[in-house]
């Protein structure tokens, strides 16, 4: 157990002493480019649609986009659901959940890092903070 807890501590310093701006901007940004992903492949599977399926295949298949007009939370719960109406979309969903789930996840989760840390290390630098105050009388 003693064993458990030491390898719990060292992965809360490890946590503590990322750079919070810098974990959270990387996470928000691979949200966004999983977004920009899914548009992309939405534009390149209407693409093919048009050219192998015809004008009418292409209207046929906007025409049930647009009939699945959600909420953005009822669209980010059908993403995880598999309810979608196509594949890129599912890839939107996921690139939303990173950007407005994750990142803030992450964000909590480092504060909390820092705020365990920092009550890790208040013993110690109580004691070495008695430790300096004992030898500055000793020396006058």
């Amino acid at each position: 157990m003693k064993q458990e807890f030491s390898a719990f501590r060292h992965l809360v310093k490890l946590a503590a002493n990322l750079n919070l701006a810098y974990a959270v901007t990387f996470v928000a940004l691979l949200g966004v480019a999983i977004v920009f992903g899914g548009i992309a492949y939405e534009q390149t599977a209407q693409h093919h649609l048009l050219l192998n399926g015809g004008l009418a295949a292409l209207d046929a298949y906007r025409t049930l986009v647009a009939s699945h007009q959600l909420t953005f939370f009822a669209f980010m719960a059908d993403s995880v659901t598999g309810r979608c109406y196509a594949i890129s979309a599912f890839v939107q969903g996921l690139g939303f959940w990173v950007l407005f789930v994750l990142t803030p996840l992450v964000a909590c989760v480092l504060f909390l890092a820092r705020l365990a840390a920092r009550r890790y290390a208040a013993p110690a630098a109580a004691a070495l903070w008695e430790v300096m105050r004992d030898s500055q009388w000793e020396r006058t």
